[in-house]
């Protein structure tokens, strides 16, 4: 025998949960060219982390990008010695060169390619010289842009040319989804996303149902990112269509989506609180950096003013007229400009996401106490993806589009915050489930309580003599739902429950248990009204 000892033995009794899955969440995404990390019979991967997607290929250099093609200038007339010939790209000089005298055509584009290639440092832009043809080559990231970019040959004398104009250029898809991504972690560094990316197709939600499958049923709210296809209400019939099917398969979600709005005009967008699909919410917002005013070179800038050029944002630094964004002294760069190097609208779709996987199922993600949403110049300034400003569009206008039940980004006077307006749903505002905290908390309470109950079915129900419902077995299924919504109020989710059982129900006829679940929800302070006055005295 052992040596005589005290011993101890430990066992559990703090009944700790194992850790929520309410915050694991789903990117659907659609593309022809899938990521390193992806095959057509592999196409949903898990990710815990920005370095993750892109150990999987889903990265933000632009190697994806089709880099526009056939920008040129063709020098007819060389010009007379002292004229200045230049090369800008929507008015912004790339180079110029002082014609001396004898100069050919020849000699005039060659010393624009030199006079280009010396300030590539600053612009990007490369060129090359074709005899008397400056061909120029756009920089990285530029994708769609300079296909409407305006490159202009102009002269102070006689010269003149042929301006051919770039084309064809395609943005990064990878990019779009890294953006999406790290707006996710960003704002849910703990998070889980399961990401599904699927062949371009007209969309009907089907790669929902693939999705959900993958993930084994665990993801709790799904963003559908739609960039090729223009924004319409048939896109959330079709995707609340699927959750419902999810739901009555007890693997209840909820449902995001974008699609591509740059098209579109905020006035004529549709009343989404007149549809049906309250387990859709629809993402209107985009960063604001993307959608600054064109640069000008005639523009007076003062400190602080922003202006985009080609594939970038610039801020001033100090007061200019004329000066580049590409000259430090005067500009400094703020962000690329992803909608236009897209060519699409983009979004806050992965904020949205983050947002909603880091609030608690009863939270509305509109609280700016919990939600704050810029990070520097992330987010610094609310846009809408049809491309307005949030301070450029009329009170009344955004009260429309908070009516009509649209996410997106707002900010209030004498903050420096941005934040989400609301959190409605694609159904009218009476309906139970008209916003995403709503659908979450009943969502959870479902998914739960199935998972407490699938142990009991087929079991025995005991009956008195008079053919009620004993006693003794109502208060079992009492306890077993009392327990599940228990923890939900402990942990603030819900304000109230009461759960019926009608003792009198004929089960022996029907071999079926009806059991009544009453939730009172969270209330919401979406307004504050606060009375004051001035007053003799106090009272």
């Amino acid at each position: 025998m052992p040596e005589n000892n005290v011993q101890f033995i430990r066992t559990n009794g703090l009944g700790r949960r194992d850790t929520s899955l309410d915050h694991v969440s789903g990117l659907l995404l659609y593309s022809d060219t899938l990521p390193s990390g992806f095959t057509a019979t592999d196409r949903v991967k898990p990710i815990f982390s920005v370095q993750e997607a892109e150990d999987l290929g889903i990265v933000d250099t632009h190697s994806d990008e089709v880099v526009a093609t056939g920008g040129q200038v063709l020098i007819t007339v060389p010009g007379a010695a002292a004229d200045v010939n230049a090369i800008t790209v929507d008015g912004v000089l790339l180079g110029l060169y002082t014609v001396i005298l004898s100069d050919a055509a020849a000699d005039v584009a060659s010393g624009l390619v030199d006079a280009i290639n010396a300030l590539t440092l600053y612009h990007g832009w490369v060129a090359t010289l074709n005899v008397a043809t400056v061909e120029l080559t756009p920089p990285a990231k530029m994708g769609a842009v300079p296909n409407s970019a305006t490159i202009a040959f102009t002269s102070t004398g006689t010269g003149a040319a042929t301006v051919t104009q770039a084309s064809a250029g395609v943005g990064s898809v990878f990019a779009q989804f890294h953006y999406h991504i790290s707006e996710f972690f960003r704002l849910k560094p703990d998070g889980k996303l399961w990401v599904g990316i699927y062949a371009e197709t007209t969309y009907d939600g089907a790669e929902i149902a693939l999705m959900r499958a993958t993930a084994g049923g665990e993801i709790r709210q799904l963003s559908i990112y739609l960039p090729d296809e223009t924004f319409a209400t048939s896109m959330l019939s079709s995707t609340q269509s699927q959750l419902v099917t999810a739901r009555t398969e007890k693997e209840n979600m909820f449902g995001l989506i974008h699609a591509d709005m740059s098209s579109l005009t905020l006035s004529t967008l549709p009343n989404l609180a007149a549809l049906t699909s309250s387990k859709v919410q629809v993402i209107a917002g985009e960063d604001g950096n993307f959608l600054q005013q064109a640069y000008s070179a005639s523009k007076s800038y003062v400190p602080g003013d922003k202006a985009k050029w080609l594939n970038k944002t610039f801020i001033a630094n100090k007061s200019s007229v004329g000066q580049s964004p590409y000259d430090s002294e005067y500009f400094s760069e703020v962000s690329l400009n992803l909608s236009d190097i897209a060519g699409n609208s983009i979004s806050t779709l992965g904020a949205s996401m983050g947002a909603l996987a880091k609030a608690k199922v009863n939270e509305s993600t509109a609280n700016p106490e919990r939600f704050p949403l810029r990070l520097g110049n992330i987010l610094s300034i609310a846009g809408f993806a049809t491309g307005d400003i949030y301070k450029d569009v009329s009170k009344a206008l955004r009260n429309q589009l908070h009516d009509y039940h649209y996410t997106y980004l707002r900010e209030f006077s004498g903050s420096t915050g941005v934040y989400f307006n609301g959190s409605y749903t694609a159904i009218a505002s009476s309906n139970d489930y008209a916003t995403s905290e709503n659908n979450r908390t009943m969502d959870k309470a479902e998914r739960n309580i199935y998972i407490a109950l699938v142990p009991k079915l087929a079991d025995d129900i005991d009956i008195n003599d008079d053919g009620t419902l004993a006693q003794e077995s109502i208060n079992e299924y009492h306890s077993i739902i009392d327990g599940v919504l228990d923890v939900m109020k402990i942990d603030r989710e819900i304000a109230a429950k009461q759960v019926t059982i009608d003792q009198t129900q004929n089960i022996l006829s029907t071999s079926e248990l009806q059991i009544t679940v009453d939730i009172i929800p969270k209330g919401k302070a979406n307004n504050i009204v606060v009375n004051n006055s001035y007053v003799v005295k106090l009272t």
